[in-house]
């Protein structure tokens, strides 16, 4: 029984099998069969995916192909012939300006002397003279006339002016009474519209639809601001022990430069408010490298600072999901590193940041980190300044910037308020104790100049020139001068003196200027790094010429300083302290004139100054040789009247005055003395007296 129950099971397990094995092949079978289903629908599917696009090209991809070809064929001759149109215009506009030149100058011609002499007004006068030939030859020479007398005028009020200047303020004419040109009286209610050449003038008419190679805001002695020479150099600081700095150690600084560049300005009018007496304008900037002048090429590589790192880790710490981002990008994009290897021309002219760009997805941000990003041969923000015709104390003086009256950058209206002028020129005629104002739109804020305790006057190129300095409270700290409470960003939490946080000014950046070397600085600034050597020289000054108004010279030294803050989230920042103000390095911007303008200056202001005190030492000269010779002859008269007879052996020894008394002689026996002497002596007073008279008539005679 056990066997056959043994051979039973056997047999049904085969078949078990079998039966298990068939369904198997089953459905192999049937999947091959659906693979091949799937395979034939996949080719056909893809087959009408290819007709499609096919059709979809050739029935839209040409059409809109050759309509792009067109469209764009179209927008280039548009392109052309509006070039066209616009030098045309450009032609017109010119000639325009010009005619309006030649009949400004023939008016007032007619108003200044309309005719010369009689013959002219006979020649208008005369019927036969209908010809347009001789009518233009007679405007062109009376223009030439005018022309030429107009020099002489600008010549005559130069000299008038100059010699206004220098009098006394007592001596000076009323502003309202009449003066004399050539003979004419005419009457003038505000000196500060007279078009004198003895400082630089808006002109108007010069304003108009012009390039940034014609533009140049100010006219009149030819002392343009395109002829100032701005030197651009820079200076980097590199740290020299990154490891023991990001440990919690003191950064060893080590000074690179300069780098130079040569940067020329242009200003660029935008709008022209006659009847306020105002112009808009805004500068064009240009940088070029110059090898000759720097200690190396841009191509030189330096270990700097990851500010997209400090800038992402400083808004860090506020919440988890912030904290979660932040970590994630310096690891992703900046693989946690706090210095980077990037060359001169990447800090200068600026390099495209991996996580910025990431950030800028979702905020909008600038991407770009450079010192001059942005910023070469491109239009600067516009300024709306006082031309200076109505009054000439406020040309230059900024209005408005970008068509704002004041900035929203500081915490307080004082701090915001937009002051001075751009630095390219200042009134005329400064005072030596008063101070200047300049606006900075790179810092957002009005810089103030003093003169020094005593004014000093020096000489630029033989001209002499007051020295500005930079206010010693523009950097003190709100403790220490409390109107500069407005430029704290964090206040009471604020600076030390020397450090002005930049963060609101440059859009979020982690910067903080101050002088190179934390010059004039706190003393904790210069004890938390090593290698800093700060000079007085290492400031900021303007060279101004007083009469004029016109810079000479300036140097601008400014020092970037990263802001770091301790973030115990990321290993860098970990150990250091809780703020650090970290030195990247300093700009020295150089403003010198070219030798053109020392010339036009010597010979328009120094040279005719010179001249008068020439002119002055010698008529006291002069004065003196006179007076001497007179003296010489007078005293050479006298000696001659005192000469003694040596007399004879029949003269008596004693001979007595009869109109003198004993007591008239002197102490030392004069009576004792011969009497031609004797006598000569008492009547020496009235013979004098009548020598004196005579040399006093001969004296004015000559004078």
């Amino acid at each position: 029984m056990r066997g056959e129950l043994e051979k039973s099971n056997t047999n049904s397990s085969k078949f078990a099998d079998a039966t298990s094995d068939k369904k198997l092949s089953d459905n192999l079978h049937e999947t091959q069969l659906l693979n091949r289903q799937i395979h034939q629908h996949t080719e056909e599917l893809k087959k009408r995916c290819d007709e499609i696009q096919d059709k979809l090209n050739r029935e839209i991809g040409m059409p809109i192909k050759s309509e792009k070809e067109v469209v764009i064929k179209e927008n280039q001759e548009k392109d052309e012939a509006l070039d066209k149109l616009k030098a045309e215009i450009r032609k017109w506009e010119d000639r325009f300006i010009d005619a309006g030149e030649m009949f400004e100058a023939c008016k007032q011609a007619n108003q200044f002397q309309p005719f010369s002499s009689s013959g002219d007004l006979a020649l208008l006068n005369n019927p036969t003279t209908d010809h347009r030939s001789d009518l233009f030859e007679y405007i062109t020479e009376l223009y030439r006339q005018v022309k030429s007398q107009s020099e002489e005028l600008d010549k005559l009020k130069k000299a008038v002016y100059q010699s206004e200047g220098e009098s006394t303020p007592a001596s000076r004419p009323s502003l309202t009474q009449p003066f004399q040109v050539d003979g004419i009286m005419t009457a003038e209610p505000e000196l500060s519209k007279l078009s004198l050449p003895s400082f630089p003038r808006v002109t108007r008419a010069h304003w108009q639809d012009r390039n940034f190679e014609a533009m140049v805001i100010m006219d009149g002695t030819d002392l343009g601001i395109h002829k100032k020479e701005k030197l651009f150099s820079v200076h980097y600081l590199t740290i020299a022990n990154i490891d023991d700095f990001m440990g919690g150690g003191k950064p060893l600084l080590h000074q690179v430069g300069p780098y130079t560049y040569e940067q020329s300005t242009s200003k660029y009018a935008l709008n022209i408010f006659p009847q306020n007496g105002t112009v808009r304008y805004a500068d064009k900037n240009i940088l070029r490298f110059i090898p000759e002048r720097s200690v190396g090429l841009e191509s030189d590589v330096l270990v700097v600072l990851n500010l997209g790192y400090v800038a992402i880790a400083n808004n860090a710490g506020k919440n988890r999901n912030i904290d979660f981002v932040a970590d994630f990008i310096i690891r992703h994009y900046y693989h946690s590193q706090l210095f980077l290897n990037k060359t001169v021309y990447e800090m200068i002219w600026g390099y495209e940041d991996p996580a910025l760009k990431f950030i800028n997805k979702f905020i909008r941000i600038r991407t770009v980190i450079g010192l001059y990003a942005g910023k070469n041969n491109s239009v600067g923000p516009s300024l709306e300044v006082n031309d200076g015709v109505k009054n000439s104390n406020r040309v230059g003086q900024i209005l408005s910037l970008n068509g704002l009256r004041e900035l929203s950058v500081w915490k307080t209206p004082s701090a915001n308020q937009i002051n001075g002028s751009d630095g390219s020129l200042f009134p005329p005629f400064l005072d030596p104790t008063s101070f200047v104002q300049v606006f900075s739109a790179d810092i957002c804020r009005s810089l103030r100049f003093h003169p020094i305790s005593e004014p000093e006057i020096v000489d630029i190129n033989s001209i002499p020139t007051l020295r500005f300095l930079l206010s010693k409270q523009t950097f003190l700290s709100p403790e220490e001068y409390p109107d500069n409470q407005g430029f704290c960003l964090d206040y009471p939490k604020c600076p030390k003196s020397g450090i002005i946080d930049m963060r609101t000014c440059m859009e979020g950046a982690p910067i903080a200027i101050s002088l190179p070397h934390f010059n004039g600085a706190d003393r904790s600034y210069l004890d938390a790094v090593i290698g800093m050597h700060p000079r007085d020289d290492m400031d900021i000054s303007l060279y101004i010429e007083p009469q004029t108004g016109v810079i000479l010279q300036a140097l601008q030294l400014i020092q970037a300083n990263a802001i770091i803050y301790q973030n115990p989230n990321f290993p860098q920042l970990a150990h250091l302290k809780d703020v650090t103000y970290l030195p990247i390095g300093y700009s020295n911007t150089s403003i010198y004139v070219n030798e053109a303008v020392f010339q036009t200056l010597m010979s328009t202001l120094i040279i005719p100054q010179l001249s008068v005190k020439i002119a002055a030492w010698l008529m006291v000269s002069a004065g003196l040789v006179s007076l001497a010779v007179t003296l010489s002859m007078h005293f050479w008269t006298r000696q001659k009247t005192l000469v003694v007879d040596g007399g004879n052996e029949s003269t008596p020894l004693l001979v007595e005055c009869p109109s003198y008394s004993s007591s008239d002689c002197p102490p030392n026996n004069f009576c004792q003395s011969p009497p031609e002497a004797r006598c000569s002596s008492h009547s020496l007073g009235s013979h004098i007296s009548a020598q004196e008279q005579e040399m006093e008539d001969r004296l004015k005679e000559g004078v």
